[in-house]
């Protein structure tokens, strides 16, 4: 019998926030992979809101701009990721950019790649497409059709 591959992974990361003074603070992070939705990578951040609360932020963004980050710069528009070899250990660079302003995470370049590999075993690059339920994505899009 043999063993067929998870179709979710999960990774907890330590990631550094840039602070505007150039300081770093050290925020836990989740990056999350999911075979229905082949394309796509949830990152989320657990960021202090108040002295005795947390917010969860969460971004949703391609794969396959993680995929390149980790080896050069990358991105248009709200994300951008990038490898920084310069740093020891290894980064890769990640900056989020929203109407409320803009946070840049570093995280272990590592840590990175070997969540990529495993979701390259969810689902092997290039074949994302084999992985997505066309009708179900039809139906959400029509269902969310004249909303506003």
């Amino acid at each position: 019998m043999t063993k067929r591959p998870p179709s979710t992974v999960v990774s907890r990361l330590t990631a550094a926030l840039s602070l505007p003074a150039g300081d770093h603070v050290c925020v836990g992070s989740t990056l999350s992979y999911v075979r229905h939705d082949p394309y796509a990578v949830l990152v989320g951040f657990s960021v202090p809101g108040s002295a005795t609360d947390t917010v969860a932020v969460e971004w949703t963004f391609a794969r396959e701009l993680l995929t390149d980050g980790s080896q050069r710069a990358t991105g248009d528009g709200d994300v951008k990721a990038w490898p920084s070899f310069t740093r020891t250990p290894r980064t890769m660079g990640l900056s989020l950019s929203s109407p409320g302003g803009l946070a840049v995470f570093h995280f272990p370049l590592a840590g990175v790649q070997d969540f990529l590999l495993q979701t390259y075993d969810v689902v092997p690059l290039g074949s994302e497409s084999d992985f997505l339920d066309f009708d179900v994505e039809l139906n959400a899009l029509m269902s969310g059709a004249g909303g506003d």
